[in-house]
């Protein structure tokens, strides 16, 4: 109905470290396997698995995550160790400078393929080869020879990261658009650090200014927003306890797919608490519910401090809204351009609605699905004629 299953998925990355296989953590194959059931109840699309030691182990993987419905992409470290196996030097140092070491990369894609993969991850995609600038002609063709490769298998998918230099919304457009590019382009979330209004003000409009922002994939990480207690700057998690899940909320809301890179153990030092966890399972499954977040366009509001937002909206005249208070204070937002039809309390926000005002506390977020009055209007006089 809503085209390919990629469009707005939300994937769980696991990145198991083969250091020491015999611990009870995520580089136990077995313990991968045993939380499979755990994450899709949080109602994501698939898994993104690196780092996996064996054809077996990733057999054993893609028939149980199949099960539990739940597509399987794998990482670009995996790919390229499969591709260093032919003792390729320009594959060891990662760059793929000869026609041998792109023969072997695509035979390295093409066996996950084969295995049963949805997908698969390359590593930061501008530098695949050794162009003096990112997405040279020769960086160009090698991504043309990746969509070749996936023209052969209907409904896989192919992602690149896009590095977080300057222009990285630029480079994500030239990665994804198009017949001969890839099907998403990856890059961070970036809402690493202190919160800052013009700074998430920015990542909507350039959002919204991509010609298919449908392409772009959102990589979460729990340094940025869930925090984990390292040593790290200040970031979400520590701003305020409604803050992470106000953050998640806004990136989820956003056109595009994502990769919650939050950790592989629940409750534990580098999975998201019981309480995150709750909150997330349920703006996830608010947003299932609600095909516009995951297929629709996006129009960005233009709002005071402390508040961003913006409209997801189809084809109908029925809009999602969508405005987030950033700041530790209350904050009111007018709705008066807007007819409410319903608020969004299941995903988790419930502000005060008081005539033609909300009033979103710290860190709070409003979802509602509305009408702007002057299509209302136009609607009911069209029901007069």
């Amino acid at each position: 109905m809503y085209g390919d299953w990629w469009r707005g998925a939300i994937l769980y990355a696991i990145e198991p470290d083969r250091s020491d296989p015999s611990r009870n953590t995520a580089c136990n194959i077995a313990y991968v396997l045993s939380r499979l059931s755990d994450i899709a109840a949080l109602g994501v699309d698939g898994i993104w698995i690196r780092n996996l030691s064996s054809h077996a182990d990733f057999d054993r993987l893609v028939g149980r995550a199949h099960a539990f419905g739940l597509r399987v992409v794998g990482g670009g470290e995996q790919l390229r160790d499969t591709a260093a196996r032919a003792h390729t030097p320009a594959v060891n140092a990662a760059r793929f400078e000869t026609k041998q070491a792109i023969d072997k990369l695509l035979e390295a894609a093409e066996s996950w393929l084969r295995q049963g993969a949805d997908g698969f991850c390359l590593g930061e995609i501008d530098w695949l080869v050794n162009d003096p600038a990112p997405l040279q002609p020769r960086t160009r063709a090698l991504l043309g020879r990746l969509r070749s490769l996936l023209e052969h298998y209907p409904g896989k998918l192919a992602i690149g990261r896009a590095s977080v230099q300057p222009g990285a919304f630029e480079r994500i457009a030239q990665h994804a658009a198009g017949a001969d590019h890839l099907r998403l382009a990856c890059m961070s979330s970036s809402l690493q650090g202190p919160l800052d209004w013009s700074s998430l003000r920015h990542l909507i409009y350039e959002t919204a200014s991509l010609w298919q922002p449908e392409t772009i994939c959102w990589q979460l990480d729990q340094y940025g927003i869930v925090g984990t207690g390292d040593d790290q700057e200040s970031t979400w998690h520590d701003a305020h306890p409604g803050a992470a899940a106000l953050g998640l909320a806004l990136l989820l809301s956003l056109p595009g797919s994502a990769i919650l890179n939050v950790g592989m153990q629940f409750g534990e030092r580098f999975g998201p608490s019981r309480p995150a966890r709750a909150s997330l399972q349920r703006f996830m499954a608010w947003r299932r519910s609600h095909p516009i977040l995951r297929y629709g366009a996006i129009r960005p509001l233009i709002l005071p401090q402390p508040m961003v937002g913006f409209e997801r909206y189809g084809e109908g005249p029925r809009r999602i809204l969508a405005v987030f208070n950033i700041s530790p204070l209350p904050t009111r937002f007018a709705v008066s351009d807007y007819t409410i039809i319903e608020v969004h309390s299941e995903s988790g926000f419930s502000p005060t609605v008081a005539g033609a005002e909300v009033l979103l506390p710290p860190y709070g977020g409003f979802f509602a699905s509305v009408l702007p009055v002057w299509e209302w209007q136009e609607e009911a006089a069209l029901a007069f004629v």
